[in-house]
């Protein structure tokens, strides 16, 4: 979906692009309304909202117990170019309230649990959007360009990813030939009846499942720590915010960031709004 979405913008995809969103590498930063954004703008009142919160009083409880968890983890990086966008806290706070059972199995208001509108979420996925810089997933990024969040599918070639790939495919080239060339000699040693140590069995065992990786990855960029940026003056609705919030990954083995992720699952499109996406 995203290759077909890119194609309509007239933009490169492939799926190195795919998985440089999915591991976090393309961030949407938020600014202020420009001139030309203000002078058009429909309702001005989102004018003053487009902006950094400055009133600290204004922060949901679930927020601000986000934010020190992640100040304690980040604290020995230094500043992190991430702050509330007054926005964004706006809809988390009506978004919480509108909340639902989550499979995690929280526990939610029960008067909203009876009304017609269900949302089914985490707290921390809102938390991480609150923020004036935005860390989608591929499905995300599709819903976003789908919204009009986004107006343009992101234009990166692949060369400059391949700037930020601090992988070397020669590397993992001689690595799968290092591993093929140990299971050769074993086959040769057991068509010779030469013994072999269990040690051997095990680099072998080890090696096959490291070939399985290079195969599928072997496109995927490496440690990319500095996503590339697109600059927003766009202002996010209520029911799109909702959207991205809904479809955000499940982490696994850690807790939600609002960084580039690195365990995460995300989920698969639904193919069968490509017409409406595309016609």
């Amino acid at each position: 979906m995203l290759e077909k979405l890119a194609h309509l913008d007239g933009v490169p995809w492939s799926l190195k692009h795919t998985m440089l969103v999915d591991m976090g590498g393309i961030a949407l930063r938020f600014l202020p309304m420009s001139t030309k954004a203000e002078a058009g703008a429909a309702r001005p009142e989102f004018e003053v909202k487009q902006r950094i919160l400055k009133d600290r009083n204004k922060i949901p409880l679930f927020i601000k117990a986000f934010c020190r968890r992640q100040g304690r983890l980040l604290n020995w990086c230094g500043k992190i170019p991430w702050d509330l966008w007054e926005n964004h806290v706006e809809h988390a706070s009506h978004m919480e309230g509108d909340r639902q059972p989550s499979p995690t199995g929280e526990l939610q208001t029960t008067a909203e649990s009876e009304s017609q509108t269900k949302l089914v979420f985490s707290k921390a996925d809102v938390a991480a959007l609150a923020g004036n810089i935005w860390i989608l997933d591929s499905k995300q990024l599709a819903i976003a360009r789908k919204r009009g969040i986004i107006e343009r599918m992101p234009d990166i070639k692949e060369e400059a990813i391949d700037d930020k790939n601090k992988s070397d495919s020669l590397v993992k080239i001689l690595a799968i030939l290092q591993v093929s060339w140990l299971v050769v000699q074993l086959i040769v040693r057991t068509i010779n009846n030469l013994h072999f140590a269990q040690l051997e069995i095990t680099a072998v065992a080890f090696g096959a499942t490291a070939i399985l990786i290079y195969s599928i990855d072997f496109t995927k960029p490496q440690d990319i720590n500095v996503p590339f940026y697109m600059d927003m003056h766009k202002v996010v609705g209520y029911d799109d915010f909702v959207a991205i919030a809904e479809a955000a990954p499940i982490t696994y083995m850690q807790s939600k960031r609002y960084y580039m992720p690195t365990s995460s699952l995300h989920d698969l499109i639904d193919y069968r709004d490509v017409g409406e996406i595309l016609y």
